[in-house]
């Protein structure tokens, strides 16, 4: 039984974020650009947001974690927080995609297909599509030219929404290969409010992840991965 607070940790980009919900009511959100600081503003975050609301950790039902696709480094962070609480407290964590958690910004009802478009560097985005608040693709990297084309092969009738970080580097470029036009909305990061939203609608269904295997969502290998698979060909 939901027994009250729960807590949404957000580090996947240069956006520090946490919030407080308790039910469907956000009681706290903040979120701070930090660069790549993250474990340097995070334990002051969550302390001044406990403060704020009035609870302890003891209070939490359960928590919310970003796990990607974002940045490497700092999406370990917030899970290294999530896992540092999660066991000593006994407390359920539910990993959720960033993409997922961009999309949810909006209300199920919103009409038309919902894309949120993570930089990826390199010339790709890391990016999924939406309608009625349910994924119809894969995750998916591409360059802003291949979603250009997927979105008009697929979608040439349809509303379309942008959304994440990804405008600020493509917004002229995908502005002109959409004709149709879309609706930017450029976002940083998703909001730690709707990680913790959605950890808690599947944690008081029963659904949470591993702590023990948890592990972030990359759709690139990482560097050092890279690395290793040159050294061993």
């Amino acid at each position: 039984m939901e027994k009250g607070f729960f807590l949404g940790i957000e580090t996947s980009s240069e956006v520090t974020g946490i919030a407080i919900v308790k039910e469907v009511t956000i009681l706290y959100e903040l979120r701070c650009l930090t660069g790549s600081k993250h474990n340097e503003t995070i334990f002051s975050l969550l302390s001044d947001a406990l403060k704020f609301i009035g609870v302890t950790i003891k209070d939490l039902s359960g928590i919310g974690v970003a796990i990607g696709p974002g940045m490497f480094t700092s999406l370990r962070v917030g899970l290294a927080l999530a896992k540092g609480l999660a066991l000593p407290y006994r407390l359920p964590v539910k990993g959720i995609n960033t993409l997922d958690a961009l999309a949810g910004t909006f209300p199920k009802s919103r009409m038309g297909i919902v894309i949120p478009i993570i930089d990826a560097r390199k010339g790709e985005v890391f990016t999924a599509f939406y309608q009625n608040g349910e994924r119809t693709s894969d995750y998916l990297i591409l360059s802003p030219e291949k979603l250009a084309q997927v979105i008009t092969q697929n979608y040439p009738n349809e509303s379309i929404t942008l959304i994440g970080n990804g405008l600020r580097s493509y917004l002229n470029l995908l502005t002109t290969l959409l004709p149709q036009g879309f609706d930017p909305i450029l976002l940083e990061a998703p909001l730690p409010s709707i990680i913790a939203l959605k950890a808690r609608e599947s944690i008081i269904q029963g659904e949470f992840s591993d702590v023990a295997t948890l592990q972030p969502f990359y759709l690139r290998p990482t560097d050092a991965e890279l690395k290793r698979q040159k050294a061993t060909v």
